[in-house]
């Protein structure tokens, strides 16, 4: 199987949330019916390195704590909530070039006024 992502970072914003940015090896398109490009296809393989992009990077700062490593991946997976797309990398042509995911926000969390 060919890759579609060329490169994935993940980082926490200044509110705690994390983010996995996905950027693809060759342009995505919604409506492109050849399965090598097509959106839809590849779409569960994205969430999929989001996610894994995002547990890495949270189960590798909590090495500190003593936990093994396998333990504190379990944890930080089932613990993660759903990813929401936040920014597309979208052209003026509908070819998608890369997608941001995010932790679904908390309705029941109260932001500061």
């Amino acid at each position: 199987m060919t890759s579609i992502v060329s490169r994935t970072s993940a980082w926490a914003d200044t509110f705690g949330h994390w983010h996995a940015r996905i950027t693809f090896s060759h342009t995505l398109s919604e409506s492109d019916p050849r399965a090598e490009f097509s959106l839809q296809r590849w779409w569960p393989r994205i969430r999929r390195i989001a996610r894994d992009a995002i547990v890495h990077e949270i189960t590798d700062r909590e090495q500190k704590t003593g936990e093994p490593y396998a333990a504190a991946e379990r944890r930080v997976r089932a613990s993660l909530p759903r990813l929401v797309v936040v920014t597309q990398n979208v052209d003026s042509l509908g070819r998608w070039h890369g997608v941001t995911l995010s932790e679904a926000p908390d309705p029941t969390r109260k932001l500061a006024a």
